[in-house]
């Protein structure tokens, strides 16, 4: 029976959810996440070209033959729920967030307008003030964005039009140079923005860092003052709370002594770290942002934050919110006019649009997953989940630490490690030089997924041992 002429309220089309459904349990969650299968059964490009139909044809494909195209995508694909995935920030199931993330692609609905999602618009704007409640952000706002770049980019935006609101009508090309600092470890995304914005690549500063990868304040008070003096404008310092490489947080109370001192936006990309907010034991990270309601907050201290619930606490691709602490700016630096969307003749309070807080139009219900998971597993789990895998993380440092075997040798026996590990399909991990640091290509091990255990752990030592042992 062909799709084209059925839709799915039809017999053949229950019964191809189901087995489509079916599928996903035991092919992506039961073997997926089972020790003995591979982390990937790899292919070069040009081999899966080959193994897996690309081709789209005039006839279309009957339900059987999507069932075995979804059979070699999953067959093909990189298993990230595996307990030896430690390769990117994003690994393993929630298991409420992954059929939460079902429902709402069921439901195939928007989050700009209370008519259009209305459990979505309050789940949302609940999740938000929880969120901001505890930054401190005591008469904040925040909205769920498509990811941490798009939480920077719009941090950027917030700080363009705190520092001139007349540059949303008016434009830049009259505007004087504003510079953007952040640290030489800080995501990329930043020298993105500054691009995708107008202010310029030339026109971000990175700052130096120690040998921890923390932002040195010494250093961005000098290019601050440097800055200020050949005339042009500090525009705002892009901070970090768990850089991508090495983890590292920023001096987050000294850095926002500065800014305050010189009237710059403080924008805080917590997307790795700000989980830690989760857990009585290492919030501590984010000391310096403490005032007297709450032990660790932003509050004053400041101006905008973004957490990607993606990575540390396992939501489902994606969860990324950016949290402001003035109520009013995102509302004031995005909103346009839209009557088919937006209008004050609605029958209910439209403060709940929400829409109207972002540059987007079409959004999905990210915020849901991440209140489906905080409600599934409380307070107390998200916190034994944040200190499982610090604990675990301590472990394998000193694990490592015990080795003797494990030293450099050359810049090249990295990547031909990872090759010979791609091609086993024992474990996915990444690697990259550092070179700010003098650092050749090491591995770095990401260690959040909730399956992962010190035997999975003992178990990258020991893989990369056999795999590099003759070169």
């Amino acid at each position: 029976m062909n799709v084209k002429d059925n839709t799915f309220v039809t017999p053949e089309g229950i019964e191809f959810l189901h087995k489509t459904h079916q599928m996903i349990i035991d092919d992506t969650l039961l073997k997926g996440t089972n020790i003995h299968h591979k982390t990937i059964d790899y292919k070069t490009p040009d081999q899966l070209q080959v193994a897996f139909d690309l081709s789209i044809d005039d006839k279309g494909l009957d339900y059987d033959r999507i069932l075995d195209m979804f059979s070699s995508t999953i067959k093909h694909s990189l298993n990230t729920a595996h307990p030896r995935f430690f390769g990117q920030l994003y690994s393993g199931r929630q298991l409420e967030s992954l059929t939460s993330s079902w429902v709402v692609e069921a439901l195939n609905t928007n989050v700009h307008t209370y008519e259009c999602g209305p459990v979505f618009t309050l789940t949302e704007n609940y999740v938000i003030k929880k969120l901001t409640e505890k930054l401190g952000f005591l008469d904040g706002d925040g909205i769920f964005l498509p990811g941490g770049t798009m939480c920077n980019f719009c941090a950027l935006h917030l700080a363009r039009f705190a520092y001139d609101n007349n540059l949303r009508e008016v434009g830049l090309c009259q505007s004087q140079k504003m510079i953007i600092f952040t640290s030489e470890a800080a995501h990329y995304s930043v020298k993105t923005g500054a691009s995708f914005l107008g202010f310029g690549t030339d026109n971000v500063i990175f700052v130096d860092t120690d040998d921890s990868g923390r932002m040195i304040p010494r250093d961005l008070d000098d290019k601050i003052r440097e800055t200020k003096e050949q005339g042009r404008v500090p525009l705002c310092v892009m901070a970090t709370a768990g850089t991508t490489v090495l983890g590292a947080y920023d001096p987050l109370e000294e850095l926002a002594s500065i800014c305050r001192n010189y009237n710059i936006w403080l924008h805080v990309d917590a997307s790795w770290g700000g989980s830690v907010i989760f857990s009585d034991v290492h919030k501590h990270l984010m000391r310096g942002v403490e005032n007297k309601y709450q032990i660790i907050s932003f509050n004053i201290r400041a101006d905008s934050v973004s957490i990607s619930f993606h990575k540390l606490l396992g939501v489902q691709l994606q969860c990324s919110a950016l949290m402001a602490k003035n109520k009013d700016v995102l509302r004031q630096s995005n909103a346009v006019d839209a009557s088919y969307l937006f209008h004050e003749e609605k029958h209910y309070d439209i403060s709940y649009d929400i829409g109207k807080k972002t540059m987007q139009c079409g959004r999905k219900a990210d915020g849901y997953k991440l209140w489906v998971l905080w409600k599934a597993k409380g307070n107390d789990g998200l916190e034994k989940m944040v200190n499982k895998y610090f604990d675990i993380a301590k472990y394998f440092t000193e694990r490592l630490a015990e080795r003797r075997e494990f030293k450099l040798v050359a810049p090249k026996v990295i990547p031909a490690i990872k090759r010979r590990m791609v091609e086993a399909g024992s474990l996915s991990i990444s690697f990259q030089p550092l070179e700010s640091k003098g650092y050749v290509n090491f591995f770095r091990i990401i260690l959040n997924n909730p399956l992962t255990t010190r035997r999975d752990v003992d178990l990258i030592l020991d893989e990369i041992d056999r795999l590099g042992n003759n070169l």
